[in-house]
């Protein structure tokens, strides 16, 4: 038996074995040269990498190297251009001052030969000397110089000479300023004068607000082009505004008399107003105030303010100051009965 089970191994088991074996091995096989491959690219992207890096190091270094080129260049320009100018400054000092210097001979020039003259017609003035023994002298003549006139000089001449001149000018009546009002509101202005008759008659027994409400969505549906005529006939009304404003102020202004502006009524600042504190004291409950004063609650019913008084009463900063019942009737009838006024006087 155990020679079979020897003879069966060796034809049918062994050879399965060295099957799998084999396929064993090759998978290893297959595996260990994935595994080289994928190091290989590895490899392959760090050398690629390490080339590209090397490659911008390279070429920052070539820029920066560039730039430091230009920043030389420039500075050399500028030094360059530095020295020009002063070159060209100095040049022009040296001319000014030949130029200034030459005026200055001229004039010494001019003042010695004038004095040289002045002296020889003094000399000449000496020797021709009347008989009668009168000596003649040679007296410079100089212009009198004119005072010179202050501001205030010149006010009162104006002061005194355009009254003169208005009133040797003819009397002409003052024009008249023109009625036209200044139009506003673009084309939407004109679109709610034109239609505010046949809106006001669609929306009858409604306020002045829902018709301007109305017509403003009417407005606002409308295209560019049905609102461009509108727009036009604004503009044509301001120009003949403008037309009228410039003409009434030419025939002013050559009539003597003063333009009149319209005057604007003055809108109250709502900003600026100073908001009144609302008359709101804090109240105590009855039972904190305990017993009224009878006496002091008969007179504020006689008295007819017993209302306020029982109100009074309750008000917090009144009980803890422990203003007497008494007092309080005393401040109502000073106050003519005002609640509010008798608790300002109590709290003072």
């Amino acid at each position: 038996m155990k020679a079979l089970e020897d003879m069966y191994k060796r034809i049918v088991v062994s050879p399965k074995k060295e099957k799998l074996i084999l396929l064993k091995k090759n998978a290893a096989a297959k595996k260990v040269i994935t595994k080289e491959k994928q190091t290989l690219l590895k490899q392959k992207a760090a050398v690629k990498k390490a080339l590209t890096k090397e490659k911008e190091t390279v070429l920052k270094k070539k820029a920066a190297v560039e730039k430091a080129h230009e920043a030389q260049s420039l500075a050399k320009e500028k030094k360059a251009l530095a020295l020009a100018k002063a070159v060209v400054q100095q040049e022009k000092k040296a001319s000014l001052l030949v130029s200034l210097k030459k005026k200055a001979a001229a004039a010494k020039a001019a003042a010695a030969q004038k004095a040289a003259a002045e002296k020889a017609a003094a000399e000449k003035a000496e020797k021709a000397q009347p008989a009668d023994g009168l000596v003649v002298r040679y007296v410079k003549h100089t212009k009198q110089a004119t005072p010179k006139k202050t501001p205030k000089k010149r006010v009162q001449e104006v002061a005194v000479a355009v009254p003169e001149a208005l009133k040797a000018l003819p009397d002409v009546a003052k024009p008249e300023r023109p009625t036209l009002k200044k139009p506003t509101g673009g084309g939407w202005g004109v679109f709610l004068q034109e239609r505010r008759d046949e809106i006001t008659k669609s929306l009858a027994g409604q306020p002045c607000t829902a018709v301007v409400k109305k017509a403003s969505e009417l407005y606002k549906a409308l295209t560019e082009e049905e609102r461009k005529p509108f727009h036009a006939k604004y503009l044509e009304l301001f120009e003949t505004y403008k037309a009228a404003v410039a003409e009434y102020e030419e025939s002013c202004r050559l009539s003597g008399h003063a333009v009149e502006t319209p005057t604007k009524k003055r809108k109250l600042d709502k900003d600026n107003v100073t908001p009144t504190k609302k008359y709101t004291p804090v109240k105590v409950s009855a039972e904190l105030v305990g017993p009224l004063n009878e006496d002091s609650l008969r007179e504020a019913k006689g008295l007819g303010y017993e209302d306020a008084f029982r109100n009074l009463t309750l008000k917090k900063v009144l009980v803890e100051k422990g203003v007497p019942h008494d007092k309080m009737v005393r401040a109502l009838r000073a106050s003519g009965g005002v609640e509010r006024k008798a608790f300002a006087a109590l709290q003072i």
